[in-house]
């Protein structure tokens, strides 16, 4: 497959558009918890890894294992996240979200999606809209 200078380009544009709304969304939500985004980022990737060690988070996050012990034990004093120990060894814990940071999530999750679509309400025609649609179906063969 030859990439081509245009290919780039398409590349380039779509993640800073990516990445600029995220950075939008995130700033037009309620932040009331007052999260940092390493907060933020260790939350959401329990949402899909639940049960991790604190070495993947880590790893997976590129945070220093000190920092990650740090935004651990805020988020377990906010009350987000509970810290389990396997049973056949004691050093090793795994951390997953409580019932009260899964609310959290599926709170911002909403707040983010209300924004989104009060934005596409306002700034799209139907036919505007319609073609969005077709670019999201073509933008899910990226990861498929």
């Amino acid at each position: 497959m030859l990439i081509t200078k245009y290919d780039q380009i398409l590349a380039r544009r779509l993640r800073e558009e990516v990445a600029t709304l995220h950075r939008n969304l995130r700033r037009g939500i309620r932040n009331t918890e007052q999260l940092s985004l390493a907060e933020e980022n260790v939350v959401g990737f329990l949402v899909y890894q639940p049960g991790a060690r604190p070495s993947e988070l880590s790893q997976r996050l590129k945070m220093s294992s000190q920092f990650v012990s740090q935004v651990l034990n805020r988020l377990h004093t906010l009350g987000f996240i509970c810290r389990r120990t396997l049973a056949s060894d004691k050093r090793i814990s795994l951390i997953s979200l409580t019932e009260r940071g899964k609310h959290l999530i599926e709170l911002r999750r909403r707040e983010k999606e209300d924004l989104l679509a009060a934005l596409i309400s306002d700034k799209f025609t139907n036919t505007e809209k319609r073609q969005i649609a077709s670019a999201i179906d073509l933008l899910t063969r990226l990861h498929e």
